[in-house]
């Protein structure tokens, strides 16, 4: 159902298409839905459906468990508006505070062409975004990703929340609270998708999955996963890996425990811990994340894990053990690294010469908690890592670019390469590097902050890179 409307340009930067007032109606077997035309950034014309439930919501009793197929609606449903993103604390990137609830489980259809009752269906190749921020905060929202720019292909981009942080990841390692909530969700969207995709287009034996950072290792997860054998065709894993440290939580238990402790849940048996938790307010859960972190985002504390002890376990092994043994989906596989990885890791140690000196005295401490994902079975691990990169000098401001290049290799990139070795052995395998730099991007902003630090007589002895001060 189509109608007429005049296109309205948004003024805010970071939104590169225009919304145009007309309706469009697509029927599901969950219920119809409104959603709305808009431009994209080639003045493309595409059909936009936001706030699509493809679970019940994750509450009460829901809380720490999978999510259940959603049972649709009555009448036409309005997808005119994003749903609630997934509650979080953003207290590290943005500092926006709590923000979203617990209702959050939501995805987002963006197409060029809806077929009509009676027309041959066009059967895009569909591509599925599923977003970063370290498994603890971020969404599918528009202000982040907007659809604007791959509207001008001939494809169907579907974008999904799901659960993040202490609500989609805490585990009892037992059979109380499995873990892996939030990669769960994911399996259930990427079913959705198989179910729903054509009558926006789509081809659901043509669908890419596709992500960065935690969306990326997400993306990986989801190529191990046996519970997500056939969802997809393709595979784009950015910045992010399964065999990557920071990914997998080997500590769950221990760290339920301690958020017990916090919120004054017992902890003499996983049913009355879990059980008490859920009494707990999301709000008040979401802000002891914070009570982990060492510093900068480090560690990542709630994550995936391997949960062999489930019946269907959405982890079955250690990813190393299941891409050595090629226990995983045989589809092409592209995986990448940005230049400079490591910054985004340490960049608040790089500003802070107290920081510095109490990761060099303590470096025993914090390596293990900070590079490793783990504290037992490092033997000399962390004391030949530092040799590597400062080799018998102090952590300081001088060698403090070793600190960046040092994370992004432990954290990122033995990963991204070990991951390319193995599984070139069984599908096609692809590795980029992008190191393109813009006018403004992250680092930028680190470097005028370090800058503001060096006395401006030292400026000019600063490593110069094309004529420009390197200050990292």
């Amino acid at each position: 159902m189509f109608g007429n409307g005049a296109c309205i340009a948004s003024a805010l930067l970071w939104f590169s298409g225009c919304v145009l007032s007309d309706d469009i109606v697509v029927r599901l077997p969950q219920g119809d839905l409104r959603g709305k035309e808009a431009r994209s950034s080639g003045e493309h014309l595409y059909y936009s459906f936001q706030g699509i439930p493809y679970a019940e919501p994750p509450v009460g009793e829901l809380r720490f468990k999978p999510p259940e197929r959603h049972r649709g609606w009555s009448g036409t449903k309005d997808a005119t508006l994003e749903g609630s993103v997934c509650i979080q604390m953003d207290d590290f990137f943005f500092n926006t505070g709590i923000e979203g609830g617990e209702d959050c489980l939501f995805l987002n259809v963006f197409t060029r062409k809806v077929p009509k009752e009676g027309e041959e269906n066009p059967r895009m190749a569909v591509m599925v975004w599923i977003h970063g921020g370290g498994f603890a905060f971020g969404s599918s929202h528009s202000m982040f990703y907007n659809p604007a720019y791959l509207m001008d292909h001939d494809i169907v981009l579907v974008t999904i929340n799901y659960r993040v942080n202490i609500l989609g990841f805490l585990s009892t390692e037992d059979e109380v609270a499995h873990g892996n909530y939030g990669m769960l969700d994911q399996v259930q969207a990427l079913k959705w998708v198989q179910e729903n995709v054509e009558h926006f287009g789509g081809d659901p034996s043509r669908v890419t999955i596709f992500g960065e950072s935690a969306g990326g290792a997400s993306v990986h997860l989801l190529v191990l996963s046996p519970l997500a054998r056939g969802l997809f065709a393709n595979a784009i894993a950015m910045s992010g890996v399964a065999t990557d440290p920071w990914v997998l939580q080997w500590e769950a238990r221990e760290v339920a425990e301690r958020l017990g402790e916090m919120v004054g849940c017992p902890k003499d048996s996983s049913h009355a811990l879990v059980e008490c938790l859920r009494t707990i307010d999301a709000r008040e859960l979401v802000t002891k994340k914070g009570n982990f972190r060492l510093w900068s985002a480090l560690p990542f504390t709630f994550t995936p894990r391997v949960d062999s002890e489930a019946k269907d376990p959405f982890l079955p092994d250690d990813p190393e053990n299941l891409l050595r043994e090629g226990r995983f989906a045989k589809v092409p596989f592209i995986t990448g690294l940005t230049r400079d990885e490591g910054l985004f890791l340490v960049y608040t140690a790089l500003l802070n010469e107290t920081l510095l000196t109490e990761i060099d005295g303590n470096w025993d401490f914090y390596c293990p908690r900070m590079f490793l994902g783990k504290t037992e079975d490092t033997g000399d691990y962390c004391s030949r890592l530092r040799k590597q990169y400062f080799g018998d000098q102090p952590i300081n401001r001088h060698n403090r670019y070793e600190l960046v290049r040092m994370a992004g290799d432990q954290m990122m990139n033995v990963g991204a390469l070990e991951t390319v070795k193995a599984q070139s052995r069984f599908v096609p395998t692809y590795l980029y590097s992008f190191e393109y730099e813009g006018s403004h991007g992250f680092i930028d902003l680190i470097r005028d902050l370090i800058a503001k630090q060096v006395p401006e007589e030292r400026m000019e002895s600063l490593p110069r890179i094309n004529g420009e001060s390197r200050i990292l």
